[in-house]
């Protein structure tokens, strides 16, 4: 997973923004973080009203966080999905 950093001030930014809203600067870079963190919560959707998520269902989403960026919401893929039980 990658999140915007800002280059001046270092601040990670969820979500994406255009600006950094610490420092307002422009210079935003989007940087890999570390795999690992806690799982909050999470859930699969079973059935959505648009068409692009509907033919991809079901898509397990939780919350998680980690000490490297803020409380993201994250679309986990099938292999995660499958491996974690």
């Amino acid at each position: 997973m990658a999140l915007q950093t800002c280059a001046a001030c270092k601040h990670v930014i969820y979500p994406a923004r255009e600006i950094c809203p610490k420092c307002w600067s422009m210079d935003l870079q989007w940087q890999d973080i570390p795999d690992g963190g806690e799982l909050i919560a999470e859930t699969t959707l079973r059935t959505s009203v648009n068409t692009y998520f509907r033919e991809r269902m079901p898509w397990r989403i939780g919350t998680s966080s980690s000490t490297q960026d803020p409380w993201c919401s994250r679309i986990f893929t099938a292999t995660w999905a499958s491996s974690s039980g």
